[in-house]
């Protein structure tokens, strides 16, 4: 039998594993996913048959520390997956659908296989993330007439009936 008990990791862990939880929870529409950290110990408040690197439940998302920082992003997408299987009352049951389809949803993240190269894939996914949300806003930024820049006046011209653009170029 294997217990664990919840323990504060290192700040860099700890920012590394929420990077990850925002990532996978953006991808899935999730918000406010809970993020706690476990450690192996004996007597502690959570017992399992196996070791685990991590296990969800309605309390949240819980990760073991000390998993390397690839190790840590295939646990955090998997079990941000079961976090939206809860939240979703999806494939909950038999329980080896709820696994077989977050290892599907972990294997098409195309997740990178080396440590070095975790940090520079969570990047590039929250620009990605970041630029899909700002594209859907459509909103005019307000800028005063005097300040106008090239990328404000193309704004303009795009917003005019088709007929003004036309006189416009001419």
């Amino acid at each position: 039998m294997h217990s664990y008990a919840e323990i504060k990791p290192e700040i860099r862990y700890e920012i590394l594993a929420r990077q990850a939880r925002d990532v996978f929870g953006r991808t899935l529409g999730l918000r406010d996913i809970e993020l706690r950290f476990i450690a192996e110990q004996w007597g502690g408040d959570y017992e399992f048959n196996q070791i685990v690197d991590g296990f969800c439940c309605k309390g949240g998302v819980f990760v073991r520390v000390g998993l390397s920082p690839s190790r840590l992003l295939s646990v955090m997408g998997h079990e941000t997956r079961h976090s939206w299987q809860w939240e979703n009352r999806r494939f909950l049951q038999p329980l080896e659908l709820a696994e077989r389809d977050a290892r599907l949803f972990v294997y098409q993240q195309q997740l990178p296989t080396r440590d070095s190269d975790v940090q520079a894939w969570l990047s590039d996914r929250e620009e990605r993330q970041v630029c899909q949300m700002l594209a859907s806003y459509r909103i005019k930024p307000a800028v005063p007439s005097e300040h106008k820049t090239l990328g404000n006046l193309l704004w303009d011209a795009y917003k005019k009936p088709k007929r003004e653009r036309r006189m416009a170029t001419i």
